[in-house]
């Protein structure tokens, strides 16, 4: 950023006049937007929730083992960061893309009880 606006500042003291004059700027983890759920999947789970409506633990959840899964692509590039304020993470102009997955890729699951 100084390099491309020729500000003519070290990057410590353009670093400490961002949080001095903004809600605490500085580089931050960019937030990804969610894939959309596909329809099927969302029917699915809309019938599971609507059938299971009303059950209790003693008589029904106990029984239910909750899992989850996802991949890891342990070769891809780290999250990028973004210039933005405190508190702004979900703002429109903060989110972006999350990439295509690339390289070797890990499949991990979990479950609870």
């Amino acid at each position: 950023m100084i390099e491309h606006f020729n500000l003519g500042v070290k990057p410590q003291q353009l670093r400490r006049r961002l949080l001095a004059l903004s809600n605490k700027a500085r580089r931050y983890k960019a937030a990804y937007y969610k894939d959309e759920l596909d329809p099927k999947t969302e029917k699915a789970r809309e019938n599971y929730g609507n059938r299971h409506k009303g059950k209790s633990v003693q008589d029904f959840w106990q029984w239910v083992y909750f899992t989850d899964e996802f991949h890891l692509d342990i070769t891809s590039e780290p999250d990028p960061l973004i210039l933005r304020e405190a508190g702004t993470r979900y703002h429109q102009e903060n989110v972006v893309a999350r990439p295509p997955k690339q390289g070797v890729t890990k499949h991990l699951a979990g479950w609870v009880n």
